[in-house]
């Protein structure tokens, strides 16, 4: 596995980091992909540093295989732990 930890990010970063790792080419040759976010958030949504909330179900939307072929029919891990 390669491992990237990113701290504190906002919205939008959190939405680039998110889409640039979705994208990654390395995907196609990948076996399955692991993603854990811990953060603080509530509802089903993760809250940024920013104090904006972004859906967990986002988060998901951008590994399925409409939106991320490279991992279709591989395992996806997420592992989401946010507190209030």
């Amino acid at each position: 596995f390669q491992v990237s930890h990113l701290h504190n990010l906002n919205r939008m970063r959190f939405r680039e980091a998110l889409n640039r790792f979705a994208e990654h080419p390395d995907h196609w040759k990948a076996d399955m992909m692991v993603l854990v976010i811990l953060s603080h958030g509530s509802d089903g949504h993760i809250i940024s540093s920013d104090g904006s909330t972004i859906p967990t179900e986002e988060v998901y939307e951008k590994f399925n295989n409409s939106n991320c072929s490279a991992l279709k029919g591989k395992p996806k891990f997420f592992i989401i732990q946010v507190r209030q």
